[in-house]
């Protein structure tokens, strides 16, 4: 029996809600699993103390978020160097997925759709044909909505101000949906649709996401036609696929009126209790245990 060892922590802007991911798994994994372990990655060097483990015979589950000690596949790329087994996506895949621009880019060539997106550049405000004058500000390879913006006047756009590259969208008013990929076996399917609707934000931001009472999380969408859930599920395998993601994912979706628009894509999602790839895989029927049982088993 292999011991299982679930990451956490990291350096990245992520660090707080990786913990707690780390936490939840560690706890869920540790009920049908006894010889689990977790690991507060803080520095390199804790990352490096794994060396001295019995390679062979551990597990790695990283539940580590953002950029940086987190999900842009360099800590994956340090467990593949020393041949260490781990659950997830691959070094690579992990890379491409947490950059914005180069995923929308490979989704538009297989058909998803995507808003129209140009790079930030404070002295060229961008008007995009077909959409209203708000716009998304946000960094191209951060998660958690981490210095995203919403910018609605000219002076908001005079008065922002950015410390990493970032691109700008469209602001869409709409419905914002999300769904999980799980793999299992040979097979890969998608999870259940959940909504996502943010009490006081005008956008699932990083106070929407992780302050428990600021966001509803609607498991049966009312209103929402089952031809768009049944898209919705196709596109999230498709970005899965495309992407060549290992294990699971979860793609975020926007609808206005009848219109859906692919938003990402997330290799490492979060595992805390208020999380949405756990709400996803427990409306497709699966609890935390259960769902983390079945992408065990890939492992064994």
């Amino acid at each position: 029996m292999k011991k299982i060892i679930v990451l956490g922590g990291g350096w990245s802007t992520e660090r707080e809600v990786s913990l707690n991911s780390m936490t939840q798994t560690y706890k869920a994994i540790k009920s049908f699993h006894v010889c689990t372990e977790k690991k507060d990655i803080k520095i390199a060097d804790d990352l490096v103390s794994i060396l001295e483990e019995d390679l062979e015979n551990i597990l790695i589950f990283p539940c580590l978020h953002g950029k940086g000690g987190g999900e842009d596949g360099a800590i994956q790329a340090f467990l593949e160097l020393h041949k260490i087994e781990y659950v997830g996506s691959r070094a690579k895949q992990s890379s491409l997925a947490l950059d914005k621009v180069k995923t929308k880019k490979l989704m538009d060539s297989q058909g998803l759709p995507v808003l129209p997106q140009e790079m930030y550049n404070k002295k060229k405000k961008p008007r995009f044909k077909g959409f209203n004058h708000r716009l998304i500000v946000k960094p191209i390879n951060e998660g958690s909505s981490i210095d995203t913006t919403l910018i609605e006047t000219d002076e908001d756009w005079e008065n922002l101000s950015v410390s990493k590259k970032c691109l700008v969208e469209p602001y869409i008013k709409g419905r914002e949906l999300t769904v999980g990929v799980m793999e299992t076996g040979k097979k890969i399917k998608s999870l259940g649709v959940i909504e996502i609707k943010p009490r006081k934000e005008s956008f699932y931001n990083y106070k929407s996401k992780y302050t428990s009472g600021e966001t509803e999380y609607i498991k049966k969408p009312k209103n929402l036609e089952i031809s768009i859930q049944t898209k919705i599920k196709k596109y999230a395998l498709d970005a899965h696929k495309a992407l060549g993601c290992k294990s699971f994912s979860r793609s975020d979706f926007i609808i206005d009126d009848k219109n859906i628009w692919y938003l990402e894509t997330n290799t490492i999602p979060g595992m805390t209790n208020l999380s949405l790839l756990p709400l996803s895989a427990q409306k497709a029927g699966f609890g935390f245990e259960k769902f983390l049982m079945m992408v065990l088993s890939d492992y064994e």
